[in-house]
């Protein structure tokens, strides 16, 4: 990155990012052995997070129109972060792979409804002049936060377990919520 200095903002809201892919991370590489633990299998482990990334890929165009009605939006940013966080949490109660599923779907309409305003947001604040390097801020950290995640991840889980993971998932994810909820002041400003 240049010499030029980043807004506070961008800041803000990338590092609520990385603590969000992070959480993802802890359990996502290791989440079929997570679904043997509940009964399933590899098909179950791929309905159950294809069931997240579809309802998440199909949601977002017609949430994305609602938003885009919404004036002063930014509490969707802090209320998404820490939806996903109690989601994180909710990992802790699910029984059987069904539950699993729901779970997902709720998942996937929470980034749907988050994802959108955080992007809105990112590039609101941004200085355009180096819009390449601020995208690579967050491209590179988003990358090194999935990585990092999921070592840890796998670390956790083989000494403490799956609920350690959910756990810390949930934690990342509402403290990037409360940095935002913080901040969104200055962050409501904009849009």
């Amino acid at each position: 990155m240049s010499s030029h200095s980043v807004r506070r903002e961008v800041l803000l809201l990338a590092m609520a990012a990385f603590l969000s892919y992070m959480a993802e991370a802890l359990y996502s590489p290791i989440y079929a052995i997570y679904v043997e633990q509940l009964g399933g299998g590899a098909r179950e482990a791929g309905i159950a997070w294809g069931a997240y990334m579809l309802t998440l890929g199909t949601s977002v165009f017609v949430l994305s129109r609602v938003i885009d009605r919404i004036k002063r939006h930014v509490w969707i940013l802090y209320t998404g972060f820490f939806v996903a966080g109690i989601l994180s949490f909710s990992y802790l109660l699910i029984q059987n792979v069904t539950q699993l599923i729901i779970l997902q779907i709720l998942m996937g309409l929470t980034w749907a409804a988050t994802n959108p305003v955080w992007d809105v947001y990112y590039s609101l604040f941004m200085d355009r002049r180096y819009a390449a390097s601020q995208w690579g801020l967050f491209e590179g950290g988003s990358r090194m936060a999935v990585g990092l995640g999921s070592m840890l991840g796998g670390l956790i889980v083989s000494v403490f377990g799956f609920k350690a993971v959910f756990i810390l998932a949930g934690m990342l994810n509402v403290i990037a919520s409360v940095a935002l909820f913080l901040h969104r002041k200055e962050l409501g400003v904009v849009y």
